[in-house]
């Protein structure tokens, strides 16, 4: 799901982001995401953002496909659904991905949107999952659909419960 970009992500009193503050908002430094593939570099960047000083900033060589970044799994509450989202710039085309893990880390499944074809301004993708009730932590994944030579930015992730794009 695409929604247009500038579009407040947090109001008081309508949801919790799972996501720690610096996932959400990549204020401060890279922790809490993880390059994805090799040939992958991750950096905070203050070229661009959607909101506050930064972004996340991948640059991916294009030596293999499914070259990107995943967040450090969350806790979450099992047998609850959830949507995770993104805003995101830049070029190539990519998969945004919901991945539902046990609590001992390892992978139930994962629901994955798209392909879609990054631009120059910021647009917000999500996806929504409905967890097991053994699904005790997610982790986001965006992630190129084949092997491009791409640098693209992401910035207000969130993962709250329900079934909406916020």
């Amino acid at each position: 799901t695409k929604v247009t970009g500038n579009v407040p992500r947090f109001e008081p009193g309508k949801f919790f982001n799972w996501l720690t503050k610096n996932q959400s908002d990549v204020e401060t430094d890279t922790s809490g995401f993880t390059a994805s593939g090799t040939g992958v570099t991750i950096s905070r960047s203050t070229g661009y953002q959607w909101e506050g000083a930064a972004s996340l900033q991948i640059t991916c060589d294009g030596s293999v496909t499914n070259q990107g970044f995943y967040t450090t799994p969350c806790d979450v509450i099992a047998g609850k659904t959830y949507t995770a989202g993104v805003y995101l710039r830049g070029s190539g085309t990519i998969y945004v991905t919901l991945k539902e893990l046990k609590a001992d880390g390892t992978v139930i499944g994962q629901t994955t949107a798209g392909p879609y074809t990054l631009s120059s301004s910021w647009q917000r993708y999500t996806v929504t999952r409905e967890f097991s009730n053994q699904g005790f932590k997610a982790s986001i994944r965006v992630y190129t659909s084949s092997a491009q030579s791409v640098t693209f930015y992401a910035d207000g992730l969130s993962l709250h419960e329900g079934d909406t794009a916020l």
